[in-house]
């Protein structure tokens, strides 16, 4: 720790003083947005998943496509920029049918989620209206994540969660399904 502050103040040295309170006021801004631990007033921190422009009040919108104006910008299947256990509620709408690896984004969502952190995952089922989804889901697809046989297995492991809700709700070109889940650690 030691040698890492006396670098860091080695460094500050060569910076002009209007750089230095330009940075200042930057991350005073940001920390005052909670961009920064992404936490709202009180200390709780939630995360909308591929929010597009559907910025949910109270949380932290992360999306991919720069242009929609997301807090955050960030290909997921990169990963998550939140420490372990970090996170109390995730949203993430019409996303996952977009996404590669999959298992790697849902452990993503369990590595960053507190216990009992509530999950909100809405995919479109079977459809292949829209030629940017790469994956499809049914009614059926999420069980590997609240059926605890699945848990012990390596390859299928991804969370332990307990299923909350579901819903469905029939769109123009396929049946939307709704789940929610419960973080158990």
């Amino acid at each position: 720790w030691m040698n890492n502050q006396l670098y860091m103040n080695s460094i500050k040295q060569f910076i002009p003083a209007p750089v230095k309170q330009i940075l200042r006021s930057t991350v005073n801004e940001i920390k005052h947005r909670g961009y920064m631990k992404g936490q709202n007033s009180k200390g709780v921190r939630k995360i909308n998943i591929g929010s597009g422009a559907d910025r949910l009040p109270g949380f932290l919108n992360i999306d991919i496509d720069e242009a929609t104006g997301a807090d955050i910008v960030r290909d997921i299947e990169k990963g998550l920029p939140f420490d372990d256990a970090s996170v109390d509620e995730i949203h993430c709408a019409h996303t996952l049918e977009h996404i590669k690896d999959l298992m790697f984004v849902l452990r993503e969502f369990y590595r960053v989620s507190k216990p009992g952190a509530k999950i909100t995952i809405v995919v479109p089922l079977m459809d292949a209206s829209d030629i940017t989804h790469v994956r499809f889901f049914t009614k059926d697809t999420f069980r590997t994540l609240v059926e605890e046989q699945y848990w012990k297995s390596p390859y299928y492991y991804v969370g332990k969660y307990k299923q909350l809700s579901t819903s469905f709700r029939q769109l123009s070109t396929c049946e939307e399904m709704t789940i929610s889940l419960e973080v158990l650690k």
